[in-house]
């Protein structure tokens, strides 16, 4: 993995949870987004499962006359025959060519009448699947006709951003449904795997999710002494506080460039990106009620489970992937059945959906599939 594509990645991450708490942000994410993906256009959209409704969207370089024509197709489904080929691939970075032949997409009313007329071609997408939410997160991004199709490069750049959308398009789907946003603001982001913390200008620390919690107890890279935060670094310390005041009296939303903390224990840097975080909107005076986001990278650490991992790599469904998770720990179908309250017949057909994604013929092959992905 090129070391530019991974500190790419480390800098997008933080903008995905910016966005899912303040969507006005996304059209600024997307267009980072399609700049490290080197397309000119970008779109993520919200969706509820059960009713099949949108329920927000937000695009990147897509032109009025676009917009337009896409928000006039009343089915999607119908229109856009990728979609329901994708519903094989969940939470799987997909082209056209993984789903389509070439003759069936060019006959497409979607190809016919949104791609060829606005001079658009390949496109790269991802549609998560959150299932105990009861919603999905799509996000693709399209490049012009003239432009070379994906390639695995491209979609190794994609797939690093995946597990940080994953939680975004979580955060979002419940901030969406919640009149209680301000109660619920400290339980989403301690189920959030990123580190954030608030702090002052000063860096008098507000809050700290669960992942904050854990790197500061460390005290390597970060720590806090006096309740304020603070760098162990004594050269990344006073980068650390000037990046955090520039943030609040800058008065720019835009989280800032990354500032990396040296670590005793590790090579690698803790990756710290910088916004101001303004509950009093952009006219309020500077002072002591404005705060700073912290979103703290640890290149050491998972950011999503063995079952998100499966998801990711083959496309599977929730329970698919807890399903092979359980078959790579060495339970029986019975087992299984019994552990996640399903019934036999239930596991039963998992299991020949898990061999027909993954080309295991046996049992054996599925946990290969299993150790090739997920964490020893």
């Amino acid at each position: 993995m090129p070391a530019e594509d991974l500190r790419v990645a480390h800098d997008l991450s933080p903008h995905f949870y910016r966005a899912a708490l303040e969507p006005a942000v996304w059209p600024e994410v997307l267009g980072r987004f399609a700049a490290a993906m080197r397309a000119p256009i970008a779109q993520f959209t919200l969706a509820d499962i059960a009713l099949q409704s949108m329920l927000f969207t937000a695009q990147h370089g897509v032109t009025p006359a676009m917009l337009a024509k896409w928000l006039s197709i009343r089915d999607h489904r119908a229109t856009d025959v990728r979609l329901m080929r994708a519903l094989d691939y969940p939470n799987r970075p997909v082209t056209e060519r993984d789903l389509l032949a070439p003759d069936v997409w060019r006959a497409s009313a979607m190809y016919r009448e949104y791609i060829r007329p606005f001079g658009l071609g390949p496109s790269l997408t991802v549609n998560v699947m959150l299932e105990d939410e009861g919603v999905s997160g799509f996000l693709g991004v399209i490049r012009r006709a003239s432009d070379p199709d994906y390639d695995a490069a491209d979609l190794e750049r994609f797939h690093l951003c995946v597990p940080h959308l994953r939680q975004a398009v979580r955060v979002a789907a419940r901030l969406h449904r919640s009149d209680a946003r301000a109660r619920s603001f400290a339980a989403m982001f301690d189920r959030l795997r990123i580190a954030v913390v608030v702090t002052d200008r000063f860096g008098a620390v507000d809050f700290l999710n669960a992942p904050a919690r854990e790197i500061v107890a460390q005290a390597d890279g970060l720590f806090i002494a006096g309740g304020r935060l603070a760098a162990t670094d004594v050269a990344a310390r006073s980068a650390l506080a000037e990046a955090i005041l520039a943030a609040i009296v800058g008065g720019a939303p835009d989280a800032r460039d990354l500032v990396a903390l040296p670590r005793r224990r590790s090579a690698n840097p803790l990756l710290v990106s910088v916004a101001r975080a303004d509950p009093d909107g952009e006219d309020a005076p500077v002072g002591r009620h404005l705060f700073a986001s912290l979103f703290v990278c640890d290149p050491d650490r998972r950011y999503e489970g063995d079952a998100e991992a499966l998801q990711r790599v083959y496309g599977f469904t929730d329970m698919e992937a807890r399903v092979l998770v359980a078959v790579g720990l060495g339970a029986s179908p019975r087992e299984i059945a019994a552990e996640l309250g399903n019934s036999y017949e239930t596991v039963r057909t998992h299991l020949k959906n898990l061999f027909a994604k993954t080309g295991a013929r046996s049992q054996a092959g599925l946990v290969r599939a299993v150790h090739a992905v997920a964490a020893p």
